[in-house]
């Protein structure tokens, strides 16, 4: 009889250990399900893109939101070669900030005349981040007494839907809108390869190119009301609807 009540506590005993170990899955099953994965919201204010300094000293308006909370934003600079200038971060906190609240403008002295590209960066307290939702901007800074170089970039497609692994080319017209030559034109096209573009082919061929990043033309003189008609080509990945962009990012008068 002895032995068998020692048997019986033995068996109650596992059995309330193992229900021990499921409670505990369960715990950490639900605790990584309710992970908080959604990055915060990033939006470029000012300035505009494609906007002319005519002063080194340049400020910057932005606000993020986050549903949970902000940890930090910064600030990216990069020149007309993509070369790295300036990063400047701060720390924040709550589910929205704006530069306005927080008089934070990253404000920064540009070292040289060029066309910079800029964007912003933010993070969350889960560690999640995410780049502005306007993407890249550029902005061009010319010393006082210069006037700034005027180019229109109009870029359109041959067949705005497509069907996985369609071909689809992109039309790239470049004006000078000034009343002087324009020499070493570059042009960079954003490829975009996460929306499903593939880069194959182009007219004239390209200068540099960048698998899932960029496609560089350089457009060596143009006359003053010249334009100038680059042709990419394209496959697609997938059907739908996506961007795809194109800017002037240096030129020499």
């Amino acid at each position: 009889m002895g032995n068998f009540l020692k048997s019986r506590s033995a068996r109650v005993t596992l059995y309330s250990f193992l229900i021990g170990i499921v409670f505990c899955l369960i715990f950490v099953a639900y605790f990584v399900l309710a992970e908080e994965t959604t990055p915060p919201t990033v939006h470029i204010l000012w300035p505009d893109n494609y906007f002319n300094f005519s002063s080194a000293h340049v400020s910057f308006d932005w606000n993020i939101s986050d549903d949970v909370q902000i940890e930090n934003l910064t600030r990216y600079i990069w020149n007309s070669s993509n070369d790295f200038v300036d990063a400047n971060s701060t720390e924040l906190s709550g589910t929205f900030n704006q530069s306005d609240d927080t008089a934070y403008f990253f404000e920064y002295e540009l070292p040289y005349p060029d066309i910079y590209q800029w964007n912003l960066y933010g993070c969350d307290n889960s560690s999640n981040c995410a780049w502005s939702d306007e993407g890249n901007y550029s902005f061009n800074y010319t010393e006082s007494g210069q006037s700034p170089v005027n180019i229109s970039v109009v870029k359109y497609a041959d067949n705005e839907t497509v069907n996985c692994s369609s071909e689809i080319q992109f039309i790239i017209n470049v004006t000078n809108n000034n009343d002087y030559n324009l020499t070493n034109i570059t042009i960079n096209d954003t490829i975009g390869e996460s929306t499903g573009l593939f880069f194959q082919s182009s007219s004239p061929v390209y200068t540099n190119f960048s698998s899932g990043n960029y496609v560089y033309w350089t457009i060596s003189n143009l006359e003053p009301d010249e334009t100038q008609t680059i042709y990419a080509n394209f496959t697609s990945g997938g059907s739908g609807n996506f961007t795809n962009t194109v800017q002037v990012l240096n030129e020499t008068d």
